[in-house]
């Protein structure tokens, strides 16, 4: 057979291979950490907290912990400029997500407590835990947990039931156990509209980042 008899039966062979490569290459795809990160900007767990307009342009996804340093300096001096200029204005609609740091004990117990917080109390509970972590995480104490859990109107009952909640410890876990499996280990960690950034963002960084987004 010459080369030319030859050259239809390649070009066959080639296209079969070019079908075969596109259809195994999209099912073996695996999203890149941004795109899945995009998918988390819908605050699809149910357990979400959801603050501002659904329908804001801009989402802001936390992972935190209310026994990290770091994630009391961004909600004590960053995140209420946040709300008023972003999130009460309808641009931004934030979330936070647990990811427990140590000493995890108190970080998983305080977590589970603020899940017992009315919605619209919620993030003004995790601010007073991070505001007096070295309070009540860290010895010495000179705060119990409970001692901050009957300002916000939590009963002893109550305190005693929600901090021993099978179901919101598998919650937590299985926020932690995506954030892993997602490279996510850093507190405070933020997905602005699906963008990965690490540690403590200043007002003005995140201002800058918001304006670029609403400008886009």
């Amino acid at each position: 057979m010459t080369a030319r008899q030859l050259a239809p039966n390649i070009l066959v062979v080639l296209l079969i291979a070019l079908s075969l490569w596109v259809v195994l290459g999209d099912r073996n795809f695996k999203p890149t950490a941004t795109e899945q990160a995009r998918d988390w900007g819908d605050f699809g767990r149910s357990s979400d907290v959801v603050l501002g307009d659904p329908d804001a342009p801009i989402s802001i996804l936390e992972y935190a912990s209310v026994t990290c340093s770091h994630c009391a300096t961004f909600h004590e001096e960053v995140f209420p400029q946040i709300l008023e200029k972003f999130i009460d204005t309808g641009s931004v609609r934030f979330a936070m997500r647990p990811l427990p740091t140590a000493p995890q004990n108190m970080a998983y117990q305080g977590f589970m407590v603020a899940a017992c917080v009315p919605e619209d109390r919620y993030y003004d509970f995790i601010g007073t835990l991070m505001r007096h972590q070295t309070d009540w995480a860290f010895p010495p104490a000179s705060l119990s947990l409970q001692e901050i859990a009957a300002q916000a109107g939590i009963s002893g009952e109550q305190f005693q039931s929600c901090s021993s909640n099978g179901q919101t410890i598998s919650q937590i876990r299985s926020i932690v156990d995506e954030a892993r499996s997602w490279g996510i280990g850093a507190t405070p960690t933020f997905f602005i509209n699906g963008v990965k950034y690490e540690g403590v963002l200043s007002f003005d960084r995140v201002e800058r980042i918001v304006q670029g987004q609403l400008e886009d």
